[in-house]
């Protein structure tokens, strides 16, 4: 809800205005709303995939705090957006996702999942597992699905791994900044 000098934000559905209002003026540890004075807030992130924005403003305190909020939908997160950016006159900028997260992210455990298939099929080609004690699940998993099993089953995750990275990295995510 925009008020004449400050943001009121809700972590959970609101019913009606009255309530809304009560939760914002309640002492409590547990309350659910949030009124954020315009002058704190000094950044504005939105992500254009999912009417999400982040705020970023000063407490009572002065300490920095991040909050993201989802919006219903474009059209009002876009309002809001306007409003605030407005009111602070903040200038526009967008930022691109790096290409070394989606890397970090998928390409090391693809890189491992890859490298552990390549290494069963040296050191186990005839699907004999000889291990004991603590590892013995490990071999009744394999003696159940067996190497071809294995095999499938590290071969469906890298193909998921190597589609996640290459999205990823086709279509960084990025988002616009209001500052």
């Amino acid at each position: 809800m925009l008020k004449d000098d400050e943001l009121w934000l809700s972590r959970m559905p609101v019913d009606n205005s009255y309530q809304f209002e009560k939760d914002i003026n309640s002492n409590s540890k547990f309350r659910t709303a949030d009124a954020i004075k315009y002058k704190r807030i000094e950044k504005l992130a939105m992500n254009p995939s999912d009417n999400s924005i982040k705020f970023i403003y000063q407490t009572v305190l002065g300490k920095n705090k991040a909050q993201t909020f989802l919006f219903s939908s474009g059209a009002e997160s876009k309002f809001v957006l306007s409003h605030i950016s407005n009111i602070r006159n903040f200038s526009r900028s967008e930022e691109k996702e790096s290409i070394s997260t989606p890397i970090i992210k998928y390409g090391i455990p693809l890189f491992f999942v890859i490298g552990l298939l390549v290494l069963m099929n040296i050191y186990l080609p005839d699907g004999q597992v000889n291990v004991s004690g603590r590892r013995s699940i490990m071999k009744a998993i394999y003696n159940v699905i067996g190497k071809l099993g294995f095999t499938a089953l590290g071969s469906i995750v890298g193909l998921i791994l190597a589609f996640l990275l290459g999205k990823r990295v086709l279509n960084p995510t990025n988002e616009i900044i209001y500052s």
